[in-house]
């Protein structure tokens, strides 16, 4: 059998065969073959394209909303501007065909950027910032009006992508780019556009392009960013493909290596790193600004707050872990100290430092870029706390408000009192903020105001209240946890204290519990004992109370029905019936796992003498033996019917052992994971909640 090869001639060569006059772009505009005949270097095509009368054309394909509401033309433009077409892209260059593609930004005729055609025109520029990097920055800098015409079109999410593409894939130009940044004002300008406007899509565009440039300064600061100042993965590639035409050696690395040596040679001390725009923002007046617009600004606390919670998620893994440090004074000729670091995983690190190697450690520390941020967030959030605490006592309106007296569309609501977005991400930010500060003492101030304004009380009402809010009951169980180990390393360890700033009177006085830097007069302690003191929030009573309702509710139901359709159903083996109740059960294992800790908590129990039965006995003690007899039936019942998945179990049941406060040493693999896990969120999708995967209970 033989095959037939029929070579067919592209109909672009036949449309190009007609006098100059007589083409249309339009006819080559619906030809489908059009993009592949351009990467076929189709030289007569190319030659039409970037005709002085036919490139403006094209551009406005891009700039003007087509009249039947068709994309298809400015689409197939946008893979000609934007693909690999030297020829085609240095006509777009040139300064009229520019000028008038930079309009765009500029025009009058829409007072919001139409998101298809932004899209395409973000899509050109972010490619020309790759290919094309020194001409379009020489460009944008000569417009005198460039910093009024992003901002005044932020609603648009592309857009708002251009400025972050112009850092990260700048490549040896990033740190002019972020030195001109720094000349026009753009950080204040962003600030300022921030906490005045009412659109909320504007506050998604400007909050998310600020956590994108922390994430980048604090990666590229710990020397996670392989490129220091050069392009990204993206730009590198796409400089490699460039290369292939602008190469007179033909070789594709002649291009990049000169590109790395020139960066090399460059005097480091003229860098400017993306530090220096995250310094801008996390100043002392901007920072101030941000806080009190949460405070006083119902339509930005969302936004404000999501902030917040990625400054601290950062910190949180990037500032140096505390170093632990003795507050008993030894002989300096002695044997060095021996102190145990706790990582994540529960493992124990030895490492030997002595006092003098330990305050130069902490003094070193206290020069890094990152510390200064966190202690200059410690210094302003005191006085701006009590504000924001306020906050979560402002109640939400009801999903369906009723307008009628004999209506029943509140009755029949399912939450008739929402919790509400504003109150739900300032938990959140307080959860973060308790992450952050762990078990530093240079945070304990942190703490007291938490105290002093009985934010666990407010806290604590909620997590009752809002019994179908899993998310809320999460980041409550995150909190207790944090708070139970900050304190169990304190007892454990109750002559060390852990801190990442030097502390001048460490041993001005003798040792003693009444010392301040003794954990039982710490803030962090005394916070600890008003959730816990029966006079006080006491947390057993309340938990303990929802607790026995649930196991009251579950055994009136297996009562109600036959042993054998109960055992069916699996009612027998369930005690939980309100939506909290796992929460709640969770918390409880959590207090019983540090029980022998705190000595069972008897000095707890006994701190209010309406409660005592006699001077050995408590009611709430016993409440407390009860709930845990149940709960170790209810596992082993568990256990029993999924015997095959008893490891599961038992690392489920004790996963809050494998949680501590102190990261210090990962994997590189695991640390990598992370960090790809929080990059997730992207500008295309800033809406997303970002859940952290440590949390499982958020599942």
């Amino acid at each position: 059998m033989f095959w037939e090869c029929h070579v067919v001639t592209s109909s672009i060569d036949k449309l190009l065969e007609q006098p100059f006059e007589q083409l249309k772009l339009q006819d080559f505009l619906d030809e489908n073959d059009l993009i592949q005949e351009c990467l076929n270097q189709n030289q007569r095509l190319i030659d039409y394209l970037v005709d002085k009368t036919i490139m403006p054309q094209l551009i406005e394909q891009i700039i003007n909303l087509p009249k039947d509401e068709n994309f298809r033309n400015a689409n197939v433009v946008s893979e000609l501007l934007s693909g690999d077409f030297p020829r085609i892209q240095e006509s777009l260059l040139m300064k009229e065909n520019f000028d008038l593609f930079y309009s765009f930004l500029t025009s009058s005729n829409q007072p919001i950027l139409n998101p298809i055609l932004a899209s395409y025109f973000s899509r050109i520029i972010n490619m020309l910032i790759i290919r094309k990097t020194n001409d379009i920055i020489d460009y944008l800098k000569e417009r005198e009006t460039f910093k009024d015409d992003f901002l005044n079109n932020f609603e648009s999410t592309t857009i708002s992508e251009i400025l972050y593409h112009l850092i990260s894939d700048s490549g040896e130009q990033r740190s002019n780019v972020i030195k001109w940044f720094e000349e026009i004002n753009l950080i204040d300008g962003l600030i300022e556009k921030l906490i005045q406007t009412d659109s909320i899509s504007m506050q998604n565009n400007i909050t998310n392009l600020f956590n994108e440039l922390f994430r980048l300064a604090f990666e590229q600061q710990m020397g996670l960013d392989c490129d220091f100042a050069g392009p990204t993965l993206s730009a590198t590639i796409e400089r490699l493909l460039n290369s292939r035409h602008d190469s007179s050696d033909g070789s594709l690395f002649s291009n990049t290596y000169e590109d790395k040596t020139s960066t090399n040679a460059a005097d480091s001390t003229d860098k400017q790193t993306p530090l220096v725009l995250v310094q801008h923002i996390l100043s002392k007046t901007n920072l101030e600004k941000l806080f009190d617009t949460i405070i006083n600004r119902p339509l930005f606390v969302s936004n404000g707050c999501d902030f917040l919670s990625n400054i601290f998620d950062l910190l949180n893994r990037h500032l140096p872990t505390p170093i632990c440090q003795s507050l008993i004074p030894k002989d300096e000729s002695a044997t060095d100290n021996e102190r145990m670091e706790i990582n994540d995983e529960g493992d124990a690190l030895s490492s030997t430092k002595s006092s003098e190697n330990i305050q130069n450690t902490l003094t070193n520390i206290s020069k890094e870029p990152l510390m200064k941020i966190y202690l200059l967030i410690l210094e302003i959030m005191p006085t701006r706390l009590p504000g924001l605490i306020q906050l979560l006592s402002t109640n939400c309106p009801p999903l369906v408000p009723s307008t009628n007296e004999n209506s029943q569309t509140v009755k029949y609501q399912f939450i008739s009192e929402p919790l509400g977005s504003t109150r739900l991400n300032l938990i959140k930010v307080f959860s973060k903020i308790i992450q952050t500060i762990s078990n530093d003492f240079t945070g304990d101030k942190i703490f007291e105001v938490f105290n002093t304004n009985r934010l666990f009380s407010v806290l604590l009402e909620l997590f009752l209240r809002h019994i179908y809010n899993n998310f809320l009951h999460a980041q409550f169980y995150s909190i207790v946890r944090s708070i139970l180990y900050i304190n169990s390393l304190a007892v454990k360890q109750p002559t060390d204290i852990w801190t990442r700033t030097s502390i001048s009177d460490l041993h001005a006085e003798p040792f003693s519990n009444s010392s301040p830097f003794h954990y039982l007069q710490r803030a962090s302690y005394k916070f600890f004992q008003s959730i816990l003191n029966s006079s006080e929030i006491n947390l057993f009573e309340r938990l303990i109370d929802q607790y026995e309702l649930n196991v009251a509710s579950a055994k009136s139901i297996t009562t109600s029905s036959s042993s054998d359709d109960a055992m069916s159903s699996g009612l027998l083996h369930t005690r939980f019936t309100s939506p909290n109740s796992g929460h709640i059960a969770q918390i409880l294992r959590c207090l019983r796992d540090h029980a022998s800790i705190f000595n069972n908590y008897s000095t707890f129990f006994k701190s209010n003498d309406e409660e005592q039965i006699d001077d050995e006995t408590n009611v709430v003690e016993i409440r407390w033996q009860s709930a845990l007899d149940y709960l170790n039936e209810d596992e082993k019942k568990w256990a029993a019917m999924h015997y095959t998945e008893r490891a599961t179990s038992n690392f489920r049941i004790n996963s809050s052992a494998s949680y501590l406060i102190h990261a210090t040493s990962e994997t590189s693999e695991a640390t990598n994971q992370r960090r790809q896990n929080f990059h997730m969120r992207s500008f295309a999708d800033s809406r997303t909640p970002y859940v952290d995967e440590d949390d499982d209970d958020v599942r």
